[in-house]
């Protein structure tokens, strides 16, 4: 026993001393790479925005990434944003990052939805490591900040926003110098008993941020609707420092005036153009007549049987079985391919092109193989003249739809597109204006009438032809309907990404689905599943709606879609300046709002009401004609 203890103590002593050493140790290795700051703070297209550090490996491919919160005027802010861009290192201690128009929109938003934007949060450059298993070797600046400020706006929307900023300071009891500071706003008196009198600003303070955002120009003023309070930052008697000020905004309101005179105007539109060329009840009557006719032999098949039947149509449209799934697949592949194409570095997407490639490769084949009809009257260069006039009259009002959103929204690029837009359905542009939706509908019309065309001359039997003998069928007339279907999947493509929403997901903006792996998949489903709607939507109509022949079809065109197109184009276009100047007096998005929850349901109301009457023609006892009158 006297032996074992001291040998014991002694054993124990010394593991102790190594745990206490082994704990003291400090991490002495610094890191292989430290990054100090961003130059210059403030960026518009065609600057270079350079990240300052040390230890930057030359002539490498910096990843840089942004995460942080995105800060605009008058709009809540867009918290936990992630934009991502690739830069290459110029020094050890420089990294260059051309600032260009897409990544311009990355920050401000797309096209006329652009705005100044205040970036605030962390910056990380990251290199990858040699090895292929080690993590990337990265550096990141803690609490740093950017101003990105787009191009200037159209002069109304200029005018009206430096107003609302003038209004929000005359609510504070603030009158400011008429000349505008590089860093601010100065203010010159204080009303006394004001809101900015309570919150203890004076004379001489210079306003320098408000919510976040960095105080360029008067239209940085603007208060989020519906705030309670403001958080100014302010730089008092020529101080550096800049203190942190809250005032309150309690009884804050946008004009009524102002505030409804767009959904005023957009609604009256919306009533003039539904009383002037809204289908009258003699067309809705023979509509829903048309459609219960179609579907009364359908509805007496034992169960089951009109599902197989539009199984069978799908099946038909591709060939075969294997063709229908391979197709699916694919089709379904490449539309989920669009959300992803920045980050997976595809470049943009242009619509413009899509619809240009789709329509010109429909063109030649129409005009190669003489369209779909089983038409051998005439030469193969006159059929193929035929099939591209018919072609062409009816790929217009598409056109049209096009250019009418590329007008809204101010730019070619889907993403740009599909970013303008929200994800809940009243935010979509086929309700938030009038005219866009009745583009929306003639171009469904026009899509229609190019699927459903037939050669037969009476249209009512054409169902007699829906399997011909081999002998009949030519094969060029096949290629051709099959080119044909891929173009309506196309278009039915562009049109949830223009018109329905694209990937948006309701309740999140565009910078957070883009923030996050996981959101990017929900909505790239999701847009798969509109796309998919849309083209269900087209075959079922032609299943539905009585074939058209094909003079009855360009007739169609040239004497109503057409026409019609152009109207409600001439008219979306004139009444564009005016759109975005009462968006702008209405100082958020609560009147866009109110018009495309009343677009939506004027919309949902007409399609019950269609299938109403339908239900009332198949309860009714079919017509029976005297054979002797």
């Amino acid at each position: 026993m006297r032996r074992f203890w001291p040998g014991t103590l002694r054993a124990t002593f010394a593991v102790m001393t190594l745990a206490l050493l082994a704990g003291c140790e400090r991490e002495t290795t610094p890191p292989l790479i430290e990054v100090r700051g961003v130059s210059p703070r403030e960026l518009e297209e065609g600057d270079r925005l350079t990240i300052e550090g040390v230890g930057f490996p030359e002539g490498k491919v910096a990843h840089v990434a942004f995460r942080g919160d995105l800060h605009r005027p008058g709009v809540p802010v867009v918290t936990n944003v992630l934009i991502e861009v690739d830069a290459v290192v110029v020094s050890s201690s420089e990294v260059d990052i051309p600032f260009n128009a897409a990544i311009e929109r990355l920050f401000a938003g797309p096209g006329d939805h652009a705005a100044h934007t205040t970036f605030r949060g962390d910056v990380t450059v990251a290199f990858a490591a040699k090895t292929p298993a080690a993590p990337p070797v990265a550096g990141t600046l803690h609490d740093g900040w950017l101003d990105v400020r787009p191009p200037t706006p159209h002069r109304p929307a200029l005018l009206a926003e430096s107003a609302e900023g003038e209004r929000t300071l005359a609510f504070l009891g603030i009158k400011h110098e008429g000349a505008l500071l590089s860093g601010g706003v100065l203010i010159e008196s204080i009303e006394p008993g004001s809101r900015a009198d309570m919150a203890r600003l004076l004379p001489n303070d210079v306003i320098t941020e408000v919510d976040g955002v960095r105080v360029l120009s008067l239209r940085d003023l603007v208060a989020v609707p519906g705030a309670r309070d403001a958080w100014l930052k302010i730089r008092r008697g020529g101080s550096p420092n800049e203190e942190i000020a809250r005032v309150s905004l309690l009884g804050f309101k946008p004009p009524p005036a102002a505030a409804l005179l767009g959904p005023m105007l957009t609604v009256g539109l919306a009533a003039i153009l539904l009383l002037l060329f809204a289908p009258t009840p003699a067309i809705v009557a023979w509509l829903a007549r048309a459609i219960s006719t179609r579907l009364v032999p359908r509805l007496a098949r034992p169960r089951g049987s009109l599902l197989r039947r539009l199984m069978a149509r799908g099946i038909r449209a591709f060939g075969s079985l294997g063709a229908t799934a391979f197709a699916l697949a694919f089709s379904s592949a490449l539309f989920a391919l669009l959300p992803f194409s920045h980050a997976l570095g595809l470049g943009e997407v242009d619509a413009g092109i899509l619809f240009v490639v789709s329509t010109t490769a429909l063109l030649t084949l129409a005009m190669v193989t003489g369209g779909a009809h089983d038409c051998r009257a005439g030469t193969t260069v006159g059929r193929g003249l035929r099939a591209v006039a018919l072609t062409f009259s009816l790929a217009v009002p598409s056109a049209m739809s096009l250019i009418g959103a590329v007008t809204l929204i101010g730019s070619l690029r889907v993403d740009d597109l599909v970013h303008a837009q929200g994800g809940s359905p009243w935010r979509w542009t086929v309700f938030t204006n009038p005219c866009a939706l009745a583009l929306f509908f003639l171009s469904f019309l026009a899509i229609h009438a190019s699927s459903a065309s037939t050669a037969s001359a009476l249209p009512d039997a054409d169902g007699l032809l829906a399997r011909p003998s081999p002998r009949v069928v030519d094969v060029r007339a096949r290629v051709f309907a099959r080119a044909q279907t891929v173009h309506t999947l196309v278009l039915a493509a562009l049109g949830a990404a223009l018109f329905l929403g694209g990937w948006q997901i309701p309740g999140l903006a565009a910078e957070q689905v883009e923030a996050h792996i996981g959101w990017m998949f929900v909505g790239a489903l999701l847009y798969i599943g509109k796309t998919w709607f849309v083209a269900g939507a087209i075959l079922g109509a032609k299943s539905l709606l009585p074939p058209i022949r094909a003079n009855r079809a360009m007739s169609l065109a040239w004497r109503w879609l057409v026409p019609l197109s152009s109207l409600f184009l001439l008219l979306l276009v004139l009444l564009a300046p005016l759109t975005e100047a009462w968006a702008s007096w209405s100082a958020g998005p609560s009147a866009e709002t109110l018009v495309g929850a009343v677009m939506l349901v004027l919309t949902c109301a007409g399609a019950l009401h269609v299938f109403a009457r339908v239900r009332y023609f198949l309860g009714s006892p079919p017509l029976e004609l005297d054979p002797f009158l």
